[in-house]
């Protein structure tokens, strides 16, 4: 079989490794908010989902139908003098047929200010979880002491049945005739252990960033004292900007839904985890 081809193990578990993170980090992200009010007709999940994935959907109620929908779009025709589309086309899906709607019919939900999504950005925290992963791997299992002997085969033999006796535990190690130490060259490769603890407290600072990204709340479990009150404001206020610019696009979209079908639909962060932290709390 060409080497080309030839099955890498390690190149599969950093694939397997971040499609790993991508799905955690992917469903992390999309249920980070509440939906209330919305019609029964629509999918929650899939309005977030969506919105997660493709950066935009359209809210809109078909006529013919008599119901609401939410679904995918993309933008067509010229834009107003605020970069506002003003025509959008549904996608069409199975049984459904895309419809041409304007916006005095539909309103468009963006994800974000910029109306793209997240991806890249799971990516690359999926990427570097999955680096250090490896790299913790590989650097534990080279805390095995693992060794490269230089002898000949004569030699070779007596090197091995001292290990044995010493993989044993025995408490007298006998050599044998004919060894002679000098004719073995013994390279260590074992990892301190110091290196283990320097790549988790890395996995750990890329993990809480990437919380932090999210608007999700992560302690730093690495320093031994306390935080100070100016490091906790600082992390406090990325997180809540990132929750801003997560809740902003939806909540104005919310309002221009509200007005145009007279509906009382509203978005908020989703609280369990503060929930959560009180119920630790009082345990």
């Amino acid at each position: 079989m060409s080497k080309r081809f030839r099955n890498n193990p390690v190149m599969n578990n950093a694939v397997m490794l971040e499609r790993f993170y991508e799905s955690m980090i992917q469903g992390w992200a999309a249920t980070r908010v509440k939906w209330y009010g919305v019609p029964l007709e629509i999918d929650t999940r899939y309005l977030e989902m969506t919105l997660h994935r493709f950066g935009r959907i359209l809210f809109y109620h078909d006529n013919n139908a008599l119901r609401y929908m939410a679904v995918r779009m993309t933008a067509q025709g010229a834009k107003n003098v605020y970069d506002n589309p003003t025509t959008f086309r549904t996608q069409a899906m199975g049984s459904y047929k895309s419809v041409l709607l304007t916006s005095k019919e539909a309103v468009p939900i963006w994800h974000s200010y910029q109306r793209d999504t997240y991806n890249d950005m799971v990516k690359i925290y999926a990427k570097r979880l999955s680096a250090l992963d490896i790299s913790l791997e590989i650097n534990t299992k080279g805390m095995r002491k693992n060794r490269i002997v230089v002898a000949n085969e004569n030699q070779r033999l007596s090197y091995e049945n001292l290990m044995r006796q010493v993989e044993e535990g025995q408490s007298v190690i006998f050599g044998y005739d004919g060894l002679v130490p000098d004719a073995i060259t013994v390279l260590d490769l074992a990892i301190p252990a110091q290196a283990v603890d320097t790549l988790r407290l890395e996995k750990n600072q890329v993990w809480n960033e990437c919380m932090t990204m999210l608007g999700i709340q992560s302690a730093n479990q690495d320093k031994k004292e306390r935080l100070v009150a100016d490091e906790v404001g600082a992390n406090n206020g990325q997180m809540i900007a990132a929750r801003k610019a997560l809740l902003k696009p939806r909540r104005e979209a919310v309002d221009r839904i509200n007005q145009m079908f007279g509906l009382s639909i509203s978005v908020e962060w989703d609280d369990d985890a503060r929930d959560v932290t009180e119920l630790v709390r009082g345990l």
